[in-house]
């Protein structure tokens, strides 16, 4: 079957030869494309086309934009946005590689550094002060400088732990954004979150506040979880007009909030944002894009597995997620056996 190489339709006629060649020219009916057989790159380009929803024909590409692709059909002028997801790596996953992995050839024991990171984290203390208490219980000299080291070091051991377990959330999600300071400049944590488990199920930062970083921790939440959710509610930031347009493909239903007091609210999201905020001014902020990153992805393993909530009748997002209790007693050092 000849069709033509550019609109991809079946009606053409024969127009002459080609005095050099002696091929025999086509002459395509709607866009008037003169051509050969084998000209152009085009041949198979309506393959993967979609077709009118009208005339059933397929359709040629028209414009390319940041978050659609629009078609155009040659015969009957009609067009339609095709709406794709931007493919985004997290930048914190290169440095995944450097990262220790295990407790081998360290110099302090693994219970020495897992009660640091348990004081660093679930009690708040200053890398100084837990120096100070290593040095009560242990008798053992611990700089300060070495326990924030140990809090990037092992943020992807613990990553690389929990990631084996699927949690058992709810279809309906909040997500939302906030702003954490590198050297005096903002930039955006985007969290997605359980309502009913309060799981903290995906979550990215980024340099700026976009739609990318919206998408993109919805999609690493749909990848955890393996689903859609059926409600996604949001606040009415104009950044997440912008996810109604991925509906079919990252959640069923979009819901934006109206006020704090109404059924659906974003209040626990809101809360576990002031969680973050509060571990955020005991560091005195951050200096690297990297220490960030390694804290967040630390500090959401702490908050699905290690702390417990009081709305929760005091288990752990985890455990109402249908996750095995990793946390007997709160004891961060009986979760590994490396």
């Amino acid at each position: 079957m000849i069709k033509c190489p550019r609109c991809n339709l079946k009606d053409v006629h024969k127009f002459g030869k080609d005095p050099k060649t002696a091929k025999q020219k086509y002459r395509c009916v709607f866009c008037h494309r003169q051509f050969k057989l084998g000209d152009g790159k085009a041949l198979n380009y309506g393959k993967c086309n979609p077709k009118c929803p009208y005339c059933n024909r397929a359709m040629s590409l028209y414009k390319k934009r940041r978050y659609y692709v629009r078609y155009r059909c040659k015969p009957c002028k009609h067009k339609l946005n095709v709406y794709t997801i931007p493919e985004y790596t997290l930048d914190y996953t290169k440095e995944e590689k450097n990262n220790k992995l295990n407790f081998k050839r360290m110099r302090y024991s693994k219970e020495i550094i897992l009660n640091c990171l348990k004081l660093f984290f679930e009690y708040g203390l200053s890398t100084r002060q837990i120096s100070k208490i290593i040095k009560e219980q242990y008798n053992v000299k611990v700089s300060c400088v070495t326990v924030y080291q140990w809090t990037k070091k092992f943020s992807f051991m613990f990553k690389q732990h929990v990631d084996r377990f699927k949690p058992r959330v709810s279809k309906t999600w909040s997500i939302d954004e906030t702003v954490i300071k590198i050297r005096g400049k903002k930039h955006y944590l985007y969290a997605v979150l359980c309502q009913r488990t309060r799981f903290a199920i995906g979550w990215y930062f980024s340099h700026s506040r976009s739609t990318d970083g919206a998408i993109k921790a919805l999609k690493e939440a749909n990848q955890r979880v393996g689903f859609k959710p059926n409600r996604l509610l949001s606040d009415r930031h104009p950044l997440y007009d912008e996810l109604s347009k991925f509906k079919p493909k990252l959640f069923k239903k979009h819901v934006k909030v109206e006020k704090f007091s109404s059924r659906l609210n974003n209040n626990k999201l809101e809360r576990f944002f002031g969680t973050i905020k509060n571990r955020c001014k005991r560091a005195r902020g951050f200096k690297s894009f990297k220490s960030v990153t390694c804290f967040l992805t630390l500090f959401f393993v702490y908050y699905n597995y290690f702390r417990p909530h009081m709305g929760l009748n005091n288990m752990t997002p985890s455990e109402v997620a249908g996750i095995k209790p990793i946390l007997p007693e709160s004891r961060w050092t009986s979760v590994f056996s490396f």
